[in-house]
């Protein structure tokens, strides 16, 4: 676990220095990484880029956290704290494609979204393969 913290603490003082576009590659290389692997990745190493992510999308700006919710929603084996923070956004462009895709959230956490956030996040939550009953 030291080794994630000192990770994580290693990219923050990057994201200290860095620009705008240099946060958004670094993100996209870190998701990049993880879309490479999340086939074969054992469940540690599936929470290490959820804990990094987290993380950076705490201070990354909303065109990089769009396009990074894109780019896992479909994945069956995604962060699942990453997943569920990304839901529950507000942002629409952002919860919208997780709300849709995932496989990850349950129909509690479904229910809990469609009962606290809008009428996007209604539609987003009605246009998944399957809604159950509830």
């Amino acid at each position: 676990m030291s080794g994630v913290v000192s990770l994580i603490e290693e990219i923050e003082a990057s994201f200290a220095k860095g620009t705008v576009a240099s946060r958004s590659d670094t993100l996209r290389r870190i998701t990049g990484l993880f879309l490479e692997g999340a086939d074969d990745f054992q469940e540690p190493q599936v929470q290490v880029f959820d804990d990094v992510l987290c993380q950076l999308v705490k201070k990354i700006e909303r065109e990089a956290i769009v396009e990074l919710s894109n780019n896992i929603a479909p994945i069956a084996r995604a962060p699942s704290a990453l997943t569920r923070q990304l839901s529950r956004s507000d942002d629409i462009a952002i919860a919208g494609p997780v709300l849709r895709q995932s496989s990850i959230l349950t129909d509690a956490e479904l229910i809990e979204i469609a009962l606290s956030k809008g009428q996007q996040h209604l539609v987003a939550i009605a246009s998944r393969r399957t809604v159950s009953e509830e």
